[in-house]
């Protein structure tokens, strides 16, 4: 990665310097996420026991930022999308 862009001075612009530098608020849109989710629990014998469990979850939203800047305000939009499929296994034991 070059040092330009770790530290950020690739925004530096010869007719805005840094101009375009500002507070910023992040909105993002109501949205439902559904959750499905299926397992089992099973005892073993009276000591020993196990649960399964999978889960699959979908969110999409959109999140838009503004930045109040000394030239004006920014604004960018983009859509966020989140599937993530959730395993869980519990092995427990019983005194």
């Amino acid at each position: 990665m070059s040092s330009a862009i770790s530290s950020g001075s690739f925004l530096y612009s010869q007719t805005y310097g840094t101009a375009l530098e500002g507070t910023t608020t992040a909105k993002l849109s109501s949205s439902f996420a559904p959750v499905i989710n299926a397992g089992f629990a099973y005892n073993i014998d009276k000591h020993w026991s196990v649960d399964v469990s999978l889960s699959y979850m979908q969110l999409s939203t959109r999140a838009t930022l503004t930045t109040q800047s000394k030239v004006g305000t920014v604004t960018s939009s983009t859509k966020l999308k989140l599937d993530p499929i959730i395993s869980y296994l519990s092995i427990g034991y019983r005194f």
